[in-house]
């Protein structure tokens, strides 16, 4: 009977813990406007680290704020690096269980050097999650090449997707003209751009789960018999490497004989999250030296404060002085140097009439430089202005997509089930304690009345 209760208790435990933390989806933060502050230029800034790259960027994006830069606006060839916007209209424009057919010329249309032969992959037909393991993992020209045609019809219908979702994301220096990053002369971008595409690239809960895997199995097919198996290039998220960093959860690698040693990177640590661009970089080992560099620039010289009671209070106030209620739009998380210990509040007012309900902006300021702006709203339309947004960069919940609240609804009625299937044996246990009680008083009866009768 213990271990019966031991096993309805632990039924019990396990409901109520899927009903308080039900399983969490991938998703990485993020500003939901993609809006950067950048306070390099103020009096005691961090000095940031040499490195041998001709140009980096380094950016923390919850709170959009710009950390490091060298030759951030120089425009680079980008290499494979492209194939993370690659993924990103890829995810924009199909699902996940569509079939793509490599063509003659998705296979051989390659510059010399640059095509794949670890699998037999002309005629071969795989899912487009397929493709993208092959493309974010294994970087291959042929599975960008195969969903490029799958999506748009041909390389060029494909780029203007790219260019347009570029565009739409803040890119100002970008032109892609293939999707897979092979030497092209009107195929380039910048270290900033590139932030900022791969930024609204992770904030895809798809491209994040598929970008941030080091393994993957394709099963056997008729053409690839043996299957294959995608590993994650980038070094820095591979345990087995001399350059592992357990910080890094994301990235692509790049390389061709233009462009250098190309990398974007993703990690996390203490609450701040970090996107890095490196470009045109040396080889042997030097990419990954750069990254880590400006890595460690990032998390040791920053720290990252929430700023929400006091943004708060301060909007309570100017409240005053306008015929509705004010509110913060957005989160107020900060990315300040260390050595900074105190913020001023300040308020710019907007020109009257802004379509989204914006009267000003909350500034916080050390000195005279902004480390961070947060736009202030009439409070009936906050959640118009978050919806304006781009599609890429989802509001506050995106890591919590419909399916999670069918977990949720799952968990709940599964503990639901579980007490009320313990309520019922408790009901049993008690009626047979309840039986087996009358039947000892009936024996005792029983046995009293023949004893009264053969005395």
């Amino acid at each position: 009977m213990r271990r019966g209760y031991r096993t309805i208790f632990g039924l019990m435990l396990l409901a109520v813990l899927l009903c308080v933390n039900p399983m969490q989806a991938l998703a990485v933060g993020g500003r939901t406007d993609l809006q950067q502050t950048d306070a390099r230029d103020m009096e005691g800034w961090p000095s940031g680290p040499s490195i041998t790259g001709e140009s980096a960027y380094l950016v923390e994006i919850n709170s959009g704020a710009v950390l490091y830069g060298k030759n951030e606006n120089e425009t680079r060839f980008p290499a494979s690096i492209t194939k993370v916007m690659t993924a990103l209209v890829v995810l924009e424009h199909c699902q996940l269980d569509e079939q793509v057919t490599f063509s003659h010329e998705a296979v051989t249309d390659i510059e010399s050097g640059g095509n794949f032969s670890g699998m037999a992959l002309e005629g071969e037909t795989l899912t487009v999650e397929q493709c993208l393991y092959l493309l974010l993992l294994n970087s291959v020209n042929e599975s960008g090449y195969a969903l490029a045609e799958h999506v748009a019809g041909s390389l060029s219908a494909f780029a203007d997707l790219m260019n347009q979702k570029a565009a739409s994301l803040g890119c100002t220096n970008t032109h892609f003209a293939n999707p897979h990053g092979l030497n092209d002369s009107n195929h380039t971008t910048t270290a900033h751009d590139m932030a900022l595409i791969f930024w609204a690239a992770l904030q895809n809960e798809t491209f994040y789960r598929i970008d941030s895997t080091t393994s993957f199995e394709i099963p056997p097919t008729e053409k690839n018999p043996k299957g294959f198996k995608c590993t994650m290039h980038h070094k820095m998220m591979l345990s087995s490497s001399e350059y592992h960093d357990e910080r890094v959860k994301a990235g692509k690698t790049g390389y061709t004989s233009i462009a250098k040693n190309t990398l974007v990177t993703y990690a996390e640590k203490d609450g701040m999250e970090l996107v890095c661009v490196v470009m045109k970089d040396a080889g042997g080992g030097v990419v990954y030296q750069d990254t880590k560099s400006i890595l460690d620039y990032g998390f040791q010289n920053f720290r990252m404060v929430d700023m929400g009671a006091t943004s708060r209070n301060f909007c309570a106030g100017l409240s005053a002085g306008y015929p509705m209620p004010l509110a913060l739009s957005g989160e107020s998380k900060l990315t300040i140097p260390s050595g900074v210990e105190s913020l001023t509040l300040e308020f710019i007012g907007r020109e009257e009439g802004d379509p989204e309900g914006t009267v000003g902006d909350l500034l916080y300021r050390s000195g005279a430089s902004t480390l961070g702006r947060q736009p202030i709203v009439i409070q009936g339309t906050v959640e118009n202005a978050q919806s304006s947004l781009p599609v890429t960069a989802k509001a506050e919940d995106s890591g919590k997509p419909f399916w999670f609240w069918i977990l949720v609804v799952l968990a709940v009625l599964a503990a639901i089930l579980v007490i009320a299937w313990v309520v019922i044996q408790i009901i049993k246990n008690q009626r047979r304690r309840k039986r087996r009680k009358l039947r000892q008083q009936q024996r005792r009866r029983q046995a009293g009345y023949s004893q009264a009768r053969r005395r």
